[in-house]
């Protein structure tokens, strides 16, 4: 049995034999013709136990019902010590109008109003991502995953023009790239195209290793804790929103250093985030992009990851740049950090280039 299923169970006992108590209370008054006021007793107190029985039920019910249609939901505790990743938008206003704003600029327009709703609804995270899910798939539309994934790569590359110019500067037969932290790896092969890098010079690695293989690069599976690669191999190397997926990021940070040579350049592109609020609001667009609008995970697998507490470690931009320095990645002096070319974007993200010293 459940907890959920024990504690409805237990609070019927009670509820039943509280009511017998009073019943058998009223009774006896009315035995010693003491008037009517052990039945407003009874009736009183009988109905304040079943108004609180009714309301710690509530907090023990799975809801699977959003605007009257079953979601694809499993079993899912909604205690107070659990982690949820749509409540935040019932606790926090500006997470909720940010989420709101994200889902109507990034959904079509066809279901941009239901997913709203549906991110409101106070359903479970599994119903929520569910049925946002079923709401792209039913669309069918004819642009491609991958479609969309180049233009977002192509955007990056439009953003950090001068840093690519730098990498090209040093590109030889002896050049070697790594991105850590690829996923699908679209950024990387559109790096590795943009330099004329051969499958032999780019290298892409993660702990999950792609659905479909890119012949532009080299894929890699890694650890949470170490490189799959040999030292001081690397002339440049890239980490695009994968820092603060880090399990143990001083680990990584260390591995990073050991794999690249004296002087390499490292590009990093992260979230400038301060605040629990727009953690949350950070929470969602991952899990958004990552089960609706792609493919790299299941909601089940997802929120299973999710709920462990370790899926992402968010920092302010300061603190990034002390922490690449702890491990000698010093900021370079010929590129200040920056936004995007559209100035700061709705995920509050920043590119900073660092050097490795010797």
């Amino acid at each position: 049995m459940s907890s959920s299923a024990l504690g409805v169970a237990l609070v019927t006992v009670l509820v039943l034999v509280l009511l017998a108590f009073f019943a058998r209370v009223a009774w006896q008054g009315r035995q010693d013709h003491s008037g009517w006021r052990p039945f407003a007793v009874f009736l009183g107190l009988g109905g304040l136990v079943v108004f609180a029985a009714g309301r710690c039920a509530k907090k023990t019910i799975d809801y699977s019902v959003v605007g009257g249609q079953p979601g694809p939901m499993e079993q899912q505790k909604t205690t107070t010590d659990q982690r949820l990743l749509f409540g935040a938008v019932r606790k926090y206003p500006e997470t909720k109008k940010r989420t709101l704003k994200f889902i109507r600029s990034k959904l079509p327009r066809e279901v941009a109003e239901p997913a709203s709703r549906l991110v409101c609804s106070g359903a479970p995270d599994i119903s929520i991502l569910g049925q946002m899910r079923g709401l792209i798939d039913a669309l069918q539309k004819e642009e491609s995953g991958a479609a969309k994934a180049d233009g977002r790569a192509k955007s990056r590359l439009d953003d950090v023009v001068p840093e690519l110019a730098m990498f090209r500067a040093r590109v030889s037969p002896e050049f070697r790239y790594l991105d850590v932290g690829s996923s699908e790896g679209h950024i990387t092969g559109a790096v590795a195209e943009e330099l004329g890098l051969t499958k032999a010079q780019a290298f892409a690695c993660d702990i999950v290793e792609p659905a479909t293989k890119d012949k532009r690069f080299t894929f890699a599976r890694n650890t949470a804790t170490k490189l799959p690669f040999d030292d001081a191999t690397f002339d440049v190397l890239t980490l695009f929103m994968s820092a603060h997926h880090f399990v143990d990021v001083g680990a990584m940070l260390g591995e990073c250093r050991r794999v690249t040579r004296p002087g390499a350049l490292v590009l990093i592109r992260e979230h400038d985030c301060a605040t629990p609020v727009a953690a949350a609001f950070y929470d969602i667009t991952h899990a958004v992009y990552a089960c609706v609008l792609g493919r790299e995970a299941t909601p089940e697998e997802f929120l299973a990851q999710y709920a462990t507490g370790t899926y992402a470690h968010y920092r302010a931009k300061a603190d990034w740049i002390k922490l690449f320095a702890a491990h000698d990645f010093v900021l370079s002096d010929k590129i200040e950090p920056h936004a995007s070319r559209y100035g700061v974007d709705s995920f509050d993200s920043f590119y900073a280039l660092f050097v490795r010293k010797n």
